[in-house]
């Protein structure tokens, strides 16, 4: 409930007309904490929560395609997959396996980029 509440936060204040909207969505080890910092031109923050069991959850979304986020795990342990997503659709997909602190995904010219840490 609160995740839901969150993103639909985000969406309003972030939210443009007539612009494809890029998603952030994390699944993976059910109720594994995370914090996602994002930054989309003007508008940056960060969003805390834990992974929902079952489907993915949408963490943020936001206007225009320029979406860079850290995704870090509270719990190495934890595994957590990471989906940029664009009109309703996967572009991008990546995993911050177990034994690692988190995933850095970004967009550039060349498409989109990853490092885990």
């Amino acid at each position: 409930m609160f995740l839901s509440l969150v993103t639909a936060a985000l969406s309003l204040v972030v939210g443009g007309c007539g612009t494809t909207n890029t998603s952030l969505q994390v699944a993976d080890t059910p109720g594994a904490q995370f914090t996602a910092k994002y930054r989309a031109g003007a508008h940056s923050g960060s969003v805390t929560t834990i992974t929902p069991t079952g489907s993915p959850a949408t963490v943020l979304e936001m206007p225009g395609r320029g979406l860079t986020c850290d995704v870090s795990k509270l719990d190495p342990a934890a595994q957590l997959t990471v989906e940029i997503r664009q009109a309703s659709r996967a572009v991008y997909r990546a995993e911050a396996p177990a034994g690692t602190k988190g995933i850095r995904v970004w967009h550039t010219a060349g498409g989109w980029q990853q490092e885990t840490y």
